[in-house]
């Protein structure tokens, strides 16, 4: 889907702490298509600028953190 943005980390273990803390920053079901895995964000029509920009913003600090 267009709205879909699909991406991997380098490890299962990193995508489980990947997952964990984009849950403690009220990010939820982050987790990829159950066959395919990976990591997927849903951005529908209504999603907010504010919602982009902050999971943008996650995404560099995970990045920086995490290699």
């Amino acid at each position: 889907s267009l709205m879909n943005i699909t991406f991997k980390t380098p490890s299962d273990e990193l995508d489980k702490k990947f997952s964990a803390e984009a849950e403690a920053e009220g990010m939820f079901n982050m987790g990829g298509h159950r066959s395919i895995g990976g990591m997927r964000a849903s951005m529908y029509n209504a999603f907010p600028i504010a919602g982009a920009q902050a999971l943008a913003q996650f995404l560099k600090d995970f990045a920086q953190k995490n290699g």
